[in-house]
């Protein structure tokens, strides 16, 4: 603890203005350097103007170390005698190949504490490992010395023996026994040099890969790079609050969960030590920090977005957003989900059907209803409990501007088994076309960290409600002549039967550039979507309307030619990362024929969507006809199913939606 931090080790300048700036650094150790940087003709003259510092207490308040010359060194010996006094912390001690190394260092520091007056063990080491056999030495050599308070990995010397490269395996292996063998005798391993003084990108990915490692620091050439090794090798907030989590948990095995969108942990003692190491250097750090002066600070705060506080029942939220959607939405979202319906594809096949140009599909449409009330309403939820009757009203076209008005229809307070509150809400989202029409509406249900529940006293807000007189899109498109909507050779319907189970052969996977592209197009601001660095690569999501519109397309080719559909209901289940694959299943629930065109057919189909499954191997295992039950409401319900019936599917199911279509028979 005397000792910490030691996050970031800056070797000296020579020159006195050198020292002062040096001084005046953010570096938690400073490292007189009389080896390499130092030529042998000068080491006399460079140990003089340290000595002068010394004494002119150029260096006070600074915790210092001085790199020795090698024990073959002539002026070895008069560095020690010199520079064993109080001021000095300890000695770096280069080029050390074994043990005997440091019983040679041993007893001339001994003499020197001897004749100075110092308490014997006053001086501390730190041995740098430089060759390969000094690696291959490295357990001996951190327990060699009762005076070994750290340990230096040096690359460059070992680079060059092994001839292997700074990022081989070479390298990462012995670099990781120098971890092991240093935290084991319990003393601090200090990373070497990153040698590129300009390259400060280069550096931080450096400095936190090596925290990664188990390093305690690392070694800095420059006093940037000492202020990047310090903030690389700080606790972060992220650990700060974990660690605080931990320690409130109870002693005993318990679980810690810093929010809904990370997974759960089971802590348990070994996580207290953790946690109470982190707590410990954080507050360490605070206590140097404290002993500079600190600079005057801005006040600040985070603007929080969606539902705070309370939630009123009756209110309805229209977000400041306005949408025209062009060609290039159209042509960007075809690119990203398989698109092959001749309404949404044809230009020719809308003309004959009296329409302006090939509307956009209903999965974008579905998205953004969803996806223009993140801000005003869902960016503060937990989780989203699933989505019921998607329904579009009216056709949207390229060139067509949209907006949304959400709706909240009600509010309920939910307790969980563990104890825990939170509030289910209840909400209409509706798309609103530049002519003040809905387009298009969904029902959803939101659940939300404890919310006051309110009724709104006033009259309800003026929402755009469905038009008693005019032609809905489903009554537009029955109506059409069977002449207009017959598919031609190519587009032959297949056909499907009910009952029938389909495993498309199409499927899809995110691209982590285009997931955060699309999330942005869609004003989708939720931070487990785009926070890479709060937020670990398996808690970085991609948005649930996508998922669903990557279950449909995979479908397009396998059930015809579709001219109208409606969700009844679709449910996001398992959570979906950038890179993942989705494939689809496909159960005929009914077919039949419409009373008010003998030559459509309504189709009920239930797809599920699975993550990360090649569907090939359901041939083999086969899939339990109860995995598309009316029963299983819940994710839970899911997964104790797939346990029992179909491990292979066992929280790989991500998503899954009760679709009607209608198309030509």
């Amino acid at each position: 603890p005397a000792l910490f931090p030691t996050r970031s080790w800056l070797f000296s300048a020579k020159t006195r203005q050198g020292f002062v700036k040096v001084c005046q650094s953010k570096s938690d150790v400073i490292v007189l350097d009389l080896e390499d940087s130092v030529a042998q003709e000068m080491k006399a003259k460079q140990l003089n103007e340290y000595v002068s510092g010394l004494k002119n207490g150029i260096f006070q308040g600074k915790r210092f170390f001085v790199r020795l010359c090698g024990l073959n060194n002539e002026e070895l010996a008069r560095q020690v005698e010199v520079l064993t006094t109080p001021a000095v912390y300890g000695f770096v001690l280069p080029k050390i190949e074994g043990p005997f190394c440091l019983k040679e260092y041993e007893k001339l520091v001994k003499s020197a504490e001897d004749k100075n007056d110092l308490p014997s063990g006053s001086i501390k080491f730190v041995p740098i490992l430089e060759t390969l056999e000094a690696y291959f030495s490295a357990e001996q050599i951190v327990n060699g010395s009762a005076r070994n308070v750290g340990v230096f990995a040096g690359f460059a010397d070992f680079e060059t023996q092994a001839y292997c490269e700074a990022n081989s395996a070479t390298c990462e292996t012995f670099f990781s026994q120098v971890v092991l063998a240093a935290r084991a005798a319990q003393i601090l391993p200090i990373a070497g040099a990153w040698d590129k003084l300009d390259d400060h990108v280069g550096a931080d990915k450096f400095y936190r890969k090596m925290k990664a490692c188990g390093f305690a620091g690392a070694v800095a050439l420059t006093p940037s790079q000492a202020i990047l090794a310090n903030v690389a090798f700080s606790c972060s907030p992220k650990e700060r609050q974990w660690a605080e989590d931990v320690m409130a948990s109870s002693e005993t095995i318990s679980v810690v969960q810093p929010s809904i969108q990370e997974s759960r942990q089971m802590v348990g003692p070994p996580h207290r030590l953790i946690a109470s190491r982190i707590c410990q250097e954080n507050q360490y750090i605070q206590d140097v920090s404290l002993v500079s002066d600190k600079p005057a600070l801005l006040p600040w705060r985070t603007r929080q977005r969606g539902l705070k506080d309370a939630v009123q029942i009756g209110r309805t939220l229209r977000p400041p957003l306005e949408i025209t959607v062009t060609e290039s939405w159209k042509a960007l979202w075809e690119s990203a989900f398989l698109t092959v319906n001749r309404l949404n594809t044809s230009n020719e096949f809308a003309s004959r059907l009296g329409l302006k140009s090939a509307p956009l599909s209903f999965t974008l449409i579905n998205t953004l209803a969803l996806s223009l009330t993140v801000t005003s309403f869902s960016e503060s939820a937990r989780v989203h409990l699933g989505c019921y009757d998607a329904m579009q009203k009216k056709p949207v076209f390229p060139g067509d501007t949209l907006s949304s008005v959400c709706r909240i229809d009600d509010a309920k307070i939910l307790t969980t088994k563990g104890g825990n509150q939170y509030t289910v809400v209840f909400s209409s989202h509706n798309l609103v076309n530049q002519k003040n029409k809905k387009v298009f509406t969904v029902q959803k249900r939101t659940m939300f960290p404890p919310l006051k529940i309110e009724n709104r006293q006033q009259a309800i807000d003026n929402v755009i409600l469905d038009e008693a007189n005019e032609t809905s899109w489903r009554q537009f498109i029955t109506s059409q002549s069977t002449a207009l909507l017959s598919p031609t050779t190519a587009h032959a319907q297949p056909s499907l039967s009910t009952g029938e189970l389909i495993i498309h052969n199409d499927y899809k996977c995110f691209g982590v550039s285009e997931t955060r592209m699309l999330c942005k197009l869609f004003k989708i601001t939720n931070a487990h979507h785009h926070n890479i660095v709060r937020y670990s690569p398996s808690d970085i999501l991609v948005s649930g309307p996508f998922v669903i519109a990557a279950m449909v397309s995979n479908a397009e080719y396998d059930v015809g030619d579709v001219v109208y559909d409606e969700y009844p209901m679709h449910i996001n289940i398992n959570k979906v990362n950038p890179g993942d694959q989705i494939g689809t299943l496909t159960f005929v629930k009914s077919i039949r024929r419409l009373a008010e065109n003998d030559d459509l057919e309504e189709i009920t189909l239930h797809h599920i969507g699975v993550k990360n499954v090649d569907l090939e191997w359901l041939e083999i295992s086969g899939v339990p006809e109860d995995l598309f039950g009316d029963e299983l409401k819940k994710p839970a319900h899911y997964e104790k199913l797939c346990a029992a019936q179909c491990p292979i599917l066992y929280r790989k199911i991500a998503c899954q939606a009760v679709r009607k279509i209608v198309r030509r028979c």
